[in-house]
């Protein structure tokens, strides 16, 4: 745990660098994202916008900056809530040597 703490605070953990998950949960949601893109795109190439593809581009990648930020966020409260219960654990101990 604190190899990864000491990662975060060195700068060495690149988030982008990871793998994605290798469950079935995560590839059937890729093949759901994928059927819904298809039929999307199909929808609007029917109603002649010709930009479709790029439209639906944006949307997700408008999507995946908001998920972002979230993450992001939801990251930094877990960090915090990990130091405050480092911190209860640690608080009966330095009572201790302060006596």
């Amino acid at each position: 745990m604190s190899d990864v703490i000491e990662d975060i605070f060195y700068g060495n953990f690149n988030v982008s660098e990871m793998e994605v998950p290798n469950t079935d949960e995560y590839r059937n949601s890729l093949k759901e994202n994928e059927k819904i893109f298809n039929e999307v795109k199909t929808i609007m190439k029917k109603h002649d916008i010709n930009n479709a593809e790029q439209l639906i581009d944006d949307v997700f990648n408008s999507i995946i900056d908001l998920d972002n930020c979230i993450a992001i966020e939801i990251f930094k409260i877990g960090i915090k809530l990990g130091l405050a219960v480092g911190e209860l654990k640690s608080a009966p101990l330095l009572g201790k040597v302060a006596k």
